[in-house]
């Protein structure tokens, strides 16, 4: 995995979910592969029920990215989501990772908050505050 990061989900957990979305014909993964040498540049795991299409997953060769690979497979991603699927949603599922999330930003997409925050000033919140300022 690139820059040392650990895989988040664990394979048998991919391989159920991959298993289960093809069984149910929901899912595509996309490719983009250089003609001349064969080498794979980008991919992408897309997803969908009825409402939306979902970028699952998606990744570079760190070697390749300069192409513009990976911004050309998200752009047909989305194409097929309209055309293909005719879903109206294409759900990019958001990233913490500025770059990623600035090339989501590129596309038109608008962040969508996940939590909320609220302030709850009991009194001994108050307390608490004040003894450990």
């Amino acid at each position: 995995m690139q820059k040392g990061l650990k895989v988040p989900v664990a394979t048998d957990v991919l391989t159920r979910l991959d298993a289960a979305l093809l069984e149910r014909s929901r899912r595509e993964i996309f490719m983009a592969i250089d003609q001349k040498t064969g080498a794979v540049h980008s991919v992408g795991y897309l997803a969908w029920d009825n409402q939306s299409a979902y970028l699952l997953m998606a990744g570079d060769d760190p070697k390749l990215r300069a192409s513009g690979a990976g911004i050309l497979l998200i752009w047909e991603m989305i194409r097929y989501t309209h055309e293909v699927l005719q879903l109206p949603m294409f759900d990019f599922l958001g990233s913490m990772v500025r770059p990623i999330e600035r090339v989501r930003r590129q596309f038109g997409a608008a962040q969508q908050p996940y939590f909320r925050l609220r302030r709850a000033w009991s009194p001994l919140f108050r307390l608490g505050k004040v003894l450990f300022r």
